[in-house]
């Protein structure tokens, strides 16, 4: 439900989020902006700052063969209630 605060986990980690609700996107897509958010061991609050996505990746396995840059769509995650 909108307004909502839920975790955003991938296979590597979590991030947390507020759901708005969007009828553009596709059943089953979540979209977010990349380049927010506290980096890791910063208390700072998602509600503040943003949730980083990049917390969602891994710089190890999720880069692109072409560039060798991390991944930055199509990353699968599970959407579970705070």
């Amino acid at each position: 439900k909108e307004g909502e605060r839920v975790h955003i986990v991938s296979d590597h980690g979590r991030i947390d989020a507020v759901l708005e609700a969007d009828e553009r996107l596709r059943p089953g897509v979540v979209q977010m902006s990349h380049s927010w958010g506290a980096l890791p061991g910063e208390r700072q609050r998602y509600e503040e700052v943003g949730a980083n996505v990049g917390l969602l990746i891994s710089n190890e396995r999720n880069t692109e063969s072409i560039n060798v840059m991390a991944r930055q769509s199509g990353i699968p995650v599970n959407i579970v209630p705070a």
